[in-house]
């Protein structure tokens, strides 16, 4: 399948999500939070010291913080998937 860079992940994060980054105190990692109405807060994070491109496992792994398949992870990378139907899908798994 196919690999994304750090930094794209990160674009589809903040500006296609409208995550807000968020430290965490002595992790070298990126964190990102997402506030849905009237569900619980979705945080996730991101290798941004990481200098290969992010293949399936992390993907697996940050989709599932993401509360989404990869399939769906991958959706919204490659613009297949925009944000209202990301809310939507996120929202119908938490009913």
């Amino acid at each position: 399948m196919t690999a994304y860079s750090p930094k794209d992940i990160e674009s589809m994060y903040v500006k296609k999500l409208n995550m807000q980054p968020i430290s965490k105190k002595g992790d070298s990692h990126g964190w990102f939070e997402l506030q849905i109405q009237g569900l619980p807060t979705i945080v996730t994070k991101l290798a941004t010291n990481h200098k290969n491109d992010i293949g399936d496992e992390l993907i697996s792994r940050m989709s599932r913080q993401l509360k989404i398949t990869p399939k769906i992870f991958r959706g919204l990378m490659d613009c297949h998937i925009q944000k209202e139907q990301y809310i939507t899908i996120v929202s119908n798994n938490n009913k």
